[in-house]
């Protein structure tokens, strides 16, 4: 096994390294993992602390309809991004680790996983970049993945990391123009030198309200280790960031829960972002189906918590914004998205 693993690197490891620094580096990298592991299909899904999970590319084999299941309703229940946000960094990840015991993620397994005809997968996590990680896995529709194969890749995982981040000096040191597709730009990203002059941004980026802009550029200016500590940003979000190292140089800051500043016809989405400074990413959950009309019964269906739990972050969401009602909750979301009363 392990010289058969040895000669497909040997194969395999060209187009990966000629991939380092360009847009298709992910798709190189997925395909060395799927030809060392047996699979039916595979995923590569983005984990955040600051935004909900997403799967952003997949195989041809892959059902469409699984990837819309997933963005309306599964990705909620998705066992990795609650282990993700649990445990930090991961690195080689199977769904008996993540599910073991936890009854509350068995739409997931049962529904989105059993029911499109996977009976078990892997994921192999890669090295964070300013709060968010990229996971590739692959999936079964026949076997179990066991002790063999998690063994396989926690071996070679040493050189997948070290190529991701290779990758990732090389992609923002001279960020090419097409660089927005790539899965690790999705964020609202700035790429600076180390002395803090601007290299490029992404369109999310781009689009935050200019005093944001302003106030971050301001902090990015100033000198001292603070630079790269998470910092709140005028406007609500926290601003963090990641210094890659390497011949270039780059930091890379990240804004985790920006404020947006769109059209007045997305004012009612806009509001939510009031309580992104003040709650933890389950609360703001919690809150968003409030505001949409949900009992606490059906937001524990739909987040997979018990009904105490869910109980328990009203309590808390009412004390860290200064409320006690429900009414006021709905008043704050208002105000923010369209003024106080009277605002012209």
């Amino acid at each position: 096994m392990r010289s058969e693993t040895v000669r497909l690197l040997g194969e395999k490891l060209g187009p990966v390294s000629a991939a380092i620094g360009t847009i298709g580096f992910e798709q190189a990298l997925a395909a060395l993992i799927g030809d060392l592991l047996p699979h039916d299909m595979m995923t590569v899904a983005r984990y955040s602390d600051h935004h909900a999970s997403e799967i952003v590319a997949h195989s041809a084999s892959f059902p469409e309809h699984m990837l819309e299941k997933y963005g309306k309703l599964y990705g909620t229940h998705d066992p990795y991004a609650a282990y993700w946000r649990e445990h930090g960094p991961l690195q080689v990840v199977t769904l008996n680790d993540v599910a073991t015991a936890q009854k509350k993620f068995e739409r997931y397994i049962r529904e989105f996983l059993f029911d499109n005809g996977i009976r078990d997968e892997i994921g192999v996590f890669l090295p964070p970049l300013a709060g968010s990680s990229l996971a590739i896995f692959c999936e079964s529709a026949q076997r179990r993945y066991g002790k063999r194969e998690k063994l396989l890749l926690q071996d070679i995982y040493p050189l997948l990391a070290n190529l991701y981040r290779a990758h990732l000096i090389a992609l923002f040191a001279s960020p090419p123009e097409t660089l927005e597709p790539s899965s690790a730009a999705n964020d609202a990203l700035l790429v600076t030198t180390a002395q803090g002059e601007p290299v490029w941004s992404t369109r999310a980026w781009q689009r935050l309200a200019p005093s944001t802009r302003k106030n971050i550029r301001e902090h990015i200016a100033a000198p001292g280790p603070e630079r790269t500590a998470n910092v709140p940003v005028d406007g609500g979000g926290m601003l963090v960031a990641d210094n890659l190292g390497g011949s270039g140089d780059r930091i890379v800051w990240a804004l985790r829960a920006p404020q947006p500043s769109g059209p007045a016809e997305n004012a009612l989405d806009v509001g939510t972002w009031t309580f992104d400074q003040n709650l933890t990413p389950r609360e703001r959950d919690v809150v968003t189906l409030i505001l949409q009309g949900y009992p606490t019964s059906l937001i524990a269906d739909r987040l997979g918590l018990s009904r105490g739990t869910v109980k328990n972050h009203r309590r808390r969401i009412y004390e860290r914004l200064d409320i006690t009602t429900e009414r006021e909750l709905f008043l704050m979301y208002i105000e923010a998205a369209i003024g106080p009363a009277g605002a012209s």
